[in-house]
């Protein structure tokens, strides 16, 4: 420095003077040939001038250029001779300069490591690779796989987390900075000889495990030289969070060697007041039986515990810093290994309850249950399902050819991540989830499952009558004994997936409405409806048949309860409804087509009424210009009132019985390719058609389809379908679709 100071002499007073006296560590950098203002670069006390002594920081090697120095005087330049204040060299009132090297040991350390801002000092990171391995037909592609477009590279990814620099497979700090690198030996990697570079060997040593990585400022200057070579040391306790001892307890993960150089690129507008290590470690997510490493156990979180370990050398640091001790709790990364097998399905239905008259009962409330091949061996795992895929039932629809177009399934919505960071504190966030509906188990049994409503719709939608595409999986959920949920990551979530087509929930509930007066007894249903895309793709005229079952209530011999008779059963017919206007002039208001259609429903409909003619007049057909054409279509049958008394005397019953209604709809059964598909009238359609059997229409066809097509389905809406009960005469022979529940006709006055 230039400041003069009093003559020494004698080596046992130049000993004295280069002791340091003052204890003092955050300075400024000293730089080889700065010079150095005591008092404002050092922030010494404001009496400076009044010491004898100069003041140098600890810890580190200050080389100091001494030359003595004449005292001002009044006129200098006749008292000292030759006098140039450009040139020291020529200057009479300098002398000869000689250099000492001085250096003292640290006492205070404290406050040694800081946290790097933005960069937290502990972070777990898992990454998936970021080559896909495709075949597109060329070698290469096979050998080395496929860029991602939509990932970042992985050596990037960490560099972005750690704030460093990234070139292929190496790290290294920004420019300016000095940063020190450390890594464990579980990946393979080369280390520059300062360690201001890390390679590492290949990216699969950065994926399928945990990097653990721990970053700290050293808040020193860069000529603070108080630590061995190696200089920090760290080590790790592993342990399972549901072993009750550690795998691993304090076991030398690394260490960071502190050599005093700097890279070319740290002395690029150089940041010399602190210094970075980075060190990184590897932690096997994976949990295997401790007698049979090659056994595999079920996953689970891990809780890591890192001591920082700082080597001073010898007499320095006696005061210091305790132990940085780091936790870290890092979710499942493993997927359950269980692949669920379906074994049978069935409905579920809440118990059958009726009123004490019984002559109306509730509605039961009905699941879908699967039965799977084997219980959940995890206890943290449970059954998820997701709907892939839905589409109309074909007994149900009108089978437009539009409808074969086979939907795209949509990838499990989950998280792809690319890379998941986390970082000391951290807690479960329950990522993936919601991306599955988890099964409801069985009270009585491990292996039976209720599956859930799809999402957005209810039990009474009309999307329910369809057919759906499911995806089953096996999932991590819940601890079973502390009834937290399971902490994982979301591509670690759900295992291998089981796809199930042509799964159907129980049908909406039918509902029946009867009514009556002193004239008639009827009841109207709606038929099943066939949906696809939000729109109604039901079959016109609809296929389903509605039957209704009149029941009488007699109470028992020993008077403890109540039961039904069956009186009798009857079509309801989608084309028929009661006629309000008594004095109706069924001539003036319906066509000779229209009355033939009125006339053959009336027949099939009064069977057991001698006049049937006359009954006519209590039936309307339904008019479907003035209705919405997707609406819901209602079917109706009627009993005349000389019908039920006729009914009820043939069974010796009282005439004034109590009646009650059912209504079943049943699927109807496809005898042929023209039953299949509706509206082939329209040519559009009959083309489509004509196409799926392998019969094209157009003008080299000598067969005209769509006219045959059309006959055909103008006679089914006129001619009544065969008469035979399906719920009594041919029970057993057909499949039924739904039931609604018993329900109570409105009681009148009772016959004279």
């Amino acid at each position: 420095t230039t400041r003069a100071f009093p003559a020494i002499n004698g080596d046992d007073d130049y000993e004295a003077v280069l002791n340091v006296p003052i204890e003092y560590r955050d300075v400024k950098v000293l730089h080889t040939g700065d010079e150095v203002d005591l008092v404002n670069d050092l922030n010494l006390p404001d009496d400076i001038d009044d010491l004898t002594e100069l003041v140098l920081p600890t810890g580190r090697t200050a080389r100091l250029a001494i030359r003595a120095v004449c005292e001002d005087k009044d006129n200098n330049a006749h008292y000292y001779g030759v006098i140039d204040v450009g040139n020291k060299l020529l200057d009479n009132r300098f002398g000869e300069t000689f250099q000492v090297m001085a250096y003292a040991p640290s006492t205070d350390e404290t406050n040694l490591l800081v946290k790097k801002a933005g960069v937290p000092t502990v972070q777990g990171i898992f990454m998936q690779p970021d080559v896909v391995t495709a075949v597109d037909g060329k070698l290469k592609t096979l050998l080395l796989g496929k860029k991602n477009s939509t990932q970042r590279d992985n050596v990037q990814q960490l560099a972005d987390q750690l704030e460093v620099a990234a070139s292929k497979l190496t790290l290294s700090a920004e420019k300016g900075e000095r940063v020190v690198f450390g890594c464990s030996s579980r990946i393979r990697h080369t280390l520059a000889p300062d360690g201001s570079s890390l390679t590492f060997a290949s990216k699969g040593d950065l994926i399928n495990h945990w990097l653990c990585c721990i970053s700290f400022e050293i808040d020193r200057d860069w000529m603070w030289d108080a630590l061995e070579n190696r200089s920090f040391v760290i080590k790790r306790t592993k342990k399972f969070s549901h072993d009750n001892h550690p795998v691993e307890d304090k076991v030398v993960a690394g260490d960071v060697e502190m050599v005093r150089t700097a890279s070319f690129e740290a002395l690029h507008d150089p940041e010399r007041h602190a210094s970075r290590i980075v060190f990184i470690d590897a932690v096997e997510p994976k949990k295997v039986d401790p007698n049979d490493p090659t056994k595999p156990e079920f996953p689970d979180t891990i809780e890591l515990e890192y001591t920082l370990e700082v080597d001073f050398k010898d007499d320095h640091a006696q005061q210091e810093d305790p132990e940085k001790v780091l936790n870290l709790r890092l979710p499942i990364t493993t997927p359950p290994a269980q692949v669920p097998r379906i074994v049978s399905a069935g409905i579920a239905l809440s118990p059958y309850v009726h009123n004490e008259e019984y002559s109306a009962s509730e509605i039961r409330k009905r699941h879908l249950w699967i039965e799977f091949e084997e219980p959940v061996q995890d206890g943290q795992d449970a059954f998820f399902a997701r709907v892939l895929a839905t589409a109309p039932d074909q007994l149900l629809s009108n089978n437009d050819p539009e409808l074969l177009r086979a939907p795209e399934e949509p990838v499990l919505p989950i998280d792809p991540e690319y890379i998941r960071v986390v970082t000391e504190g951290a807690t479960n966030d329950l990522v993936g989830l919601r991306a599955m509906q988890r099964m409801e188990k069985s009270t009585s049994s491990d292996r039976h499952y209720l599956l859930p409503l799809p999402p957005g719709l209810h039990a009474e939608a009309d999307e329910m009558f369809g057919f759906f595409t499911y995806e089953f999986r096996l999932g991590h959920f819940r601890d079973p004994d502390s009834e937290d949920m399971v902490w994982t990551t979301a591509q670690g979530r759900y295992g291998r997936p089981l796809r199930a087509t042509g799964l159907q929930h129980p049908a909406p509930t039918l509902t029946c409405m009867p009514n009556r007066d002193d004239e008639k007894l009827w009841v109207s249903a709606p038929y099943a409806v066939a949906v696809h895309g939000g729109k109604n793709v039901t079959a016109d005229p609809p296929r389903t048949e509605l039957w209704a079952l009149l029941y009488a209530q007699v109470r028992q011999a020993d008077k403890k309860a109540f039961r039904n008779i069956l009186l009798d059963d009857r079509r309801l017919d989608w084309r028929l409804q009661v006629e309000t206007e008594k004095d109706v002039d069924v001539l003036e208001k319906y066509s000779d087509d229209q009355l033939k259609v009125l006339s053959s429903i009336a027949f099939e409909n009064f069977k057991y009424e001698i006049n049937a003619a006359n009954a006519i007049n209590v039936l309307k057909l339904a008019d479907f210009s003035i209705t919405n054409k997707d609406a819901t279509k209602y079917g109706t049958v009627v009993w005349s009132q000389n019908e039920v008394l006729q009914l009820l005397a043939n069974l010796g019953l009282p005439l004034d019985s109590p009646l009650s209604v059912l209504v079943v709809e049943n699927l109807p059964q496809i005898r042929n390719f023209r039953e299949h598909i509706s509206r082939l009238d329209k040519p559009r359609v009959a083309a489509a058609a004509g196409g799926l059997v392998g019969s094209p229409v157009g003008e080299d066809n000598p067969q005209d389809f769509t006219g045959g097509f059309a006959a055909s389905t103008l006679s089914m809406s006129a001619v009544p379908f065969d008469t035979a009960s399906p719920v009594s005469d041919e029970l057993g022979h057909h499949r039924l679709l739904r039931t609604s529940p018993l329900t109570e006709v409105p009681e009148i006055c009772p016959p004279k």
